[in-house]
């Protein structure tokens, strides 16, 4: 399952419990992926929860690289493996942690997914170009 393309705002606190709490470099082997890091940077503390009152997932970290709390959404909650990787699309994509975005960048699964509707297009149309589409639709058959 691919990571979304909005994730929750974090929320900063002061303080986390550590209880359940992962090295980073555990997360990085429940989701199947390399750490891609050496030292201290793979010992910040994750703890993954499953909270029924926030269907959506919510974010709670400590500043200056703490401890991570992540709810994960419903949608995510099958494995230990699809917890672990949207733990670390978390951290790398709404807490910038440079060792969670290294170690899932390349992934196919980490390729955030885009929104169901909108045409993939590498550029806007311009207006001459919208006008063109508009006046050949209108045009009796």
């Amino acid at each position: 399952m691919k990571l979304p393309l909005f994730f929750p705002n974090p929320t900063y606190v002061l303080k986390l419990p550590r209880r359940g709490a992962l090295p980073l470099a555990e997360v990085c082997a429940l989701a199947d992926v390399a750490c891609r890091a050496t030292g201290r940077w793979t010992e910040r503390l994750v703890i993954m929860d499953s909270d029924e009152k926030l269907p959506q997932g919510a974010v709670w970290a400590e500043p200056g690289g703490g401890t991570v709390r992540v709810v994960v959404p419903a949608a995510y909650r099958r494995s230990a493996c699809a917890r672990a990787r949207y733990a670390l699309g978390v951290l790398a994509y709404v807490l910038f942690d440079l060792v969670s975005r290294e170690s899932i960048r390349g992934k196919d699964w980490a390729a955030i997914r885009t929104p169901v509707g909108r045409p993939r297009a590498a550029r806007a149309l311009s207006s001459a170009e919208r006008q063109r589409r508009f006046r050949l639709r209108r045009q009796p058959a």
